[in-house]
């Protein structure tokens, strides 16, 4: 996965054209305090197909915790989980 200014990426396979990222499904959660974003993301995460990532950006130091959380009852995968600059970035890939 690779962070750009306009959301997360997702290193695709090429065939001899080099590194290939495609756009993620995109949470801005930037702003919000717990429970919003969990909220969030329970609802964008029926929006996207088993095996899909949703790149989540967000403000609140409390999303760590609360993310984890959330992958940890329902069976997600946290990929990526990083901070800069007092943003919180999170790939989470949907298992079922």
């Amino acid at each position: 996965f690779l962070l750009t200014e306009d959301g997360i990426r997702a290193l695709l396979r090429s065939r001899g054209l080099g590194k290939l990222y495609k756009r993620q499904n995109q949470m801005d959660a930037k702003g919000l305090c717990v429970p919003e974003p969990v909220m969030m993301l329970h609802d964008e995460i029926k929006k996207v197909a088993v095996g899909e990532s949703i790149g989540i950006q967000a403000t609140d130091p409390s999303t760590r915790r609360d993310f984890v959380k959330f992958c940890s009852f329902l069976g997600h995968e946290m990929v990526v989980d990083e901070e800069r600059e007092g943003v919180f970035f999170y790939v989470i890939r949907k298992a079922s």
